[in-house]
């Protein structure tokens, strides 16, 4: 995601984002259609749920948030 972010890899994005919600992995799924297509209210409120209950972030909680927060409502 990083990757086709940085190169503005549109078709590369969608394809990731297919992928990983066919294979379940709904929030990485949701980092890379944040950056190509935009979210649903429904999208935003998982993801920022997810971010408010988690107490300790790591890399993956780090990079879903700089992948989602241009697309997220304040809180």
């Amino acid at each position: 995601i990083e990757v086709a972010d940085f190169t503005q890899d549109s078709t590369k994005l969608e394809e990731i984002y297919q992928d990983t919600k066919i294979r379940g992995y709904t929030l990485t799924s949701l980092s890379a259609k944040a950056l190509f297509m935009g979210l649903t209210e429904e999208e935003e409120e998982l993801i920022i749920n997810h971010l408010f209950e988690t107490e300790s972030w790591g890399y993956f909680e780090l990079s879903f948030f700089y992948f989602t927060m241009d697309d997220l409502s304040v809180k």
